[in-house]
């Protein structure tokens, strides 16, 4: 057997394993440990590192590597909030997915004491051929990542300033806040905007042009509804009818109206 065969038997890792995260409880623990464990991470690394001693290897790639393997748990429980069959486990897995994403809020994004060590590190190696191009390039999209969250406006304290506190400032606090509440607005909207149904009702020379074998699969109404053809704005089924539909008002009317999936969660908008 030659290697290409060897390589086609044996994949480079394991296939995804949902078998851990089957229930609310296992997906929440899981959530809990991953906090855990960026948490240990990240106080390891500016408790240890200095911004006189930070390198790529002792802070950029542990890191990456970090987030990579954390991203194989957090990855999965967000697909489970969103298609889990199971309402308790759908409920469990977008909890999780919310504590991890505010967890790496204030482990990171928000940390001023991080930033300082990956600041130190970008003035160091910015340039620095013995760093490969793909390593030269996530030093510099991850401090960037830090400057579009405020850290590096004038006033902040900066790798070299050593002198400080330590502390998170009042700027980053702030965004802390800030991020954490849109996090929370971005989790209930699209929460809200996967289980509340939303659909239109059309009549069948509406939606001339459409094949039957496709209309036939829609529910019809009855009563005031008899004749009509149910069809949900939420899924697909009414982006590929915008393109096949003969109406061009019908073409319009589906058009509009999922656009105005979002016009009932004035609540969140308003915020």
């Amino acid at each position: 057997m030659n290697h290409a065969q060897e390589s086609d038997r044996h994949p480079p890792q394991p296939p995804l394993n949902f078998t851990s995260l089957a229930d609310p409880t296992s997906v929440l623990q899981a959530g809990n440990k991953l906090c855990e464990n960026l948490q240990q991470l990240v106080n390891k690394l500016v408790s240890t590192v200095t911004p006189e001693n930070a390198t790529f290897d002792n802070v950029v790639r542990q890191l990456l590597q970090h987030e990579n393997e954390m991203q194989l748990s957090s990855n999965l429980i967000t697909m489970i909030a969103l298609v889990a069959p199971d309402t308790a486990l759908r409920n469990a897995a977008a909890e999780a997915s919310d504590k991890i994403l505010h967890c790496m809020i204030d482990c990171k994004a928000g940390n001023i004491d991080l930033f300082r060590l990956l600041d130190a590190v970008y003035q160091r190696q910015k340039d620095d051929h013995t760093l490969d191009s793909e390593s030269r390039k996530a030093l510099v999209e991850e401090r960037r990542s830090y400057l579009r969250k405020g850290l590096g406006l004038a006033g902040a304290p900066r790798a070299e300033d050593t002198g400080g506190n330590g502390g998170a400032s009042s700027s980053s606090t702030t965004f802390g806040d800030i991020a954490r509440r849109l996090q929370s607005i971005q989790s209930e909207f699209l929460k809200n905007l996967d289980e509340k149904p939303h659909f239109i009702w059309l009549t069948r020379d509406e939606l001339a042009g459409v094949e039957e074998d496709a209309l036939s699969g829609l529910e019809t109404g009855t009563g005031e509804l008899d004749g009509k053809l149910w069809l949900d704005l939420n899924g697909m089924q009414a982006r590929w009818m915008l393109t096949i539909a003969s109406s061009p008002a019908t073409r319009q009317n589906i058009y509009l109206e999922t656009r105005r999936v979002v016009s009932w969660d004035g609540s969140i908008h308003s915020d």
